[in-house]
């Protein structure tokens, strides 16, 4: 029976691993992503633009999304929606109006500086992706993305219903 580690022991292990941890990469490269984005945003003339935005408005249908619907699907609170719904309305990105067919609910939609903004950020995306093939080749890159949905969905049936 091999004799337990120290709690020193473990502590020099658990350094060790930090370097290659996917919660330390993951953070690193998510933070990349963003900087690279807000950069690019910024100089395609969206200098207001939040990453934390990015959940509205990179999910909005062409014919509106229901804004209830858009925090379910993006696993946020309601009261955290709206809150975004505000600053692109007063941004001039969004607007919103009743549900045609249910009242209660809240339609948004994009406004001419919204769909430059949405057209904008997919030729950021797409740059970004092609700069990430060039380093890891094409069937790399759509493995990660297999990947990553694949755990996204695994992890979204664990989560609770907002």
């Amino acid at each position: 029976m091999k004799k337990e580690k120290s709690l020193d022991e473990w502590m020099t292990f658990i350094s060790a691993q930090q370097k290659n941890s996917i919660t330390r990469l993951h953070g690193i490269f998510r933070k990349q992503m963003e900087m690279t984005v807000l950069q690019e945003m910024e100089a395609l003339g969206h200098p207001d633009f939040k990453i934390g935005q990015l959940v509205l408005l990179a999910n909005i249908k062409n014919e509106g999304s229901i804004s209830n619907d858009m925090a379910k699907h993006a696993q946020i609170t309601k009261q955290a929606m709206n809150k975004v719904v505000h600053e692109l309305k007063e941004k001039g990105y969004i607007f919103t109006e009743a549900h045609p067919s249910d009242r209660r609910a809240l339609m948004i939609k994009f406004t001419e500086r919204g769909k430059v903004f949405r057209y904008d950020l997919y030729c950021v995306v797409k740059r970004l992706r092609q700069n990430y093939e060039d380093v890891v080749g094409v069937s790399e890159m759509q493995q990660f993305q297999n990947t990553l949905e694949k755990l996204v969905n695994a992890g979204m049936k664990h989560l609770p219903a907002h």
